[in-house]
């Protein structure tokens, strides 16, 4: 997520699919994180997947999680997001995404709903228009990565 010249990125444990017309997905994100302020005032935030050999950018986004004040996009190569968050020019593919619904549940998890304005896979076909209409995604949904909240 991104807002007022601040940057910052966590790994996330929870991204799934809860619409398809219009395509929107619901991440959980850890309460107490420095990006939930961003993503509340952008209304924005973009989901990266990283590869899951990426020691990298997984050290970068977990010392992010435990508190580092550090920009964890100041090392790595990124572009902004149509949105405003910065998105990984490594990631396998990501999603950038508008903030339809924040749900404060009574545990330590909030949740985000976003409507996908644009998504890509990098480096491979377009998984979205840039409408947000949903394209043939080929790529190999079995594992072998983790996510991102940027």
């Amino acid at each position: 997520a991104a807002h007022g010249g601040n940057r910052a990125g966590v790994l996330v444990d929870w991204v799934q699919q809860c619409a398809k017309e219009p395509p929107m997905v619901i991440v959980a994100i850890e309460k107490g994180q420095k990006l939930i302020p961003m993503i509340r005032d952008s209304k924005g935030f973009a989901l990266c997947q990283i590869p899951e050999n990426d020691c990298f950018l997984e050290k970068m986004f977990k010392d992010s999680a435990d508190g580092s004040e550090d920009d964890p996009f100041i090392s790595i190569q990124v572009r902004q997001g149509r949105s405003g968050p910065p998105i990984v020019e490594r990631a396998l593919c990501y999603l950038d995404c508008e903030v339809v619904r924040h749900l404060d549940i009574e545990s330590n998890y909030e949740l985000y709903v976003g409507l996908i304005h644009e998504g890509n896979l990098l480096g491979g076909d377009s998984a979205q228009s840039s409408n947000g209409r949903s394209k043939k995604n080929r790529s190999d949904r079995s594992g072998g990565s983790k996510g991102t909240a940027a």
